[in-house]
């Protein structure tokens, strides 16, 4: 079965490695080597924001969302940041590894908090509340 193209979402000025849908599936967020994270509504596959990286130059590697108003992003720099999604300021900053945040993914257990795991360049993958 073959698919067809619904939309094209351009603005990253640079490879883009990640893509994660928010929990209603209404909106988009994607990371770039051009050190953004970058946000689309998934109705008119129109921009709602871009959240700026640390200024660096560097990549994110993986975005995730954190219920419905919030969204964590791993860089190149070893830390990962929480960032509102309606005004895309940052709320947070974790120094999670020693090397490249590559890989993370949110869960929500049983538990009241959702618990982040994250994977890294230096070898290890810690959880975090």
């Amino acid at each position: 079965t073959s698919r067809s193209c619904l939309a094209t979402c351009t603005g990253h000025t640079d490879r883009v490695y990640c893509v994660a849908w928010d929990h209603e599936g209404g909106r988009l967020a994607t990371g770039s080597s051009d050190d953004t994270v970058r946000l689309w509504d998934a109705t008119a596959w129109a921009s709602l924001g871009v959240c700026p990286g640390r200024g660096g130059g560097g990549v994110v590697w993986a975005v995730a969302w954190e219920g419905g108003e919030r969204l964590v992003a791993a860089s190149s720099d070893g830390t990962v940041r929480l960032w509102a999604a309606s005004s895309c300021c940052c709320l947070g900053l974790c120094r999670a590894h020693h090397g490249a945040v590559l890989a993370m993914s949110m869960v929500a257990p049983r538990l009241e908090k959702a618990v982040l795991a994250t994977a890294s360049a230096d070898c290890t993958v810690r959880l975090w509340e």
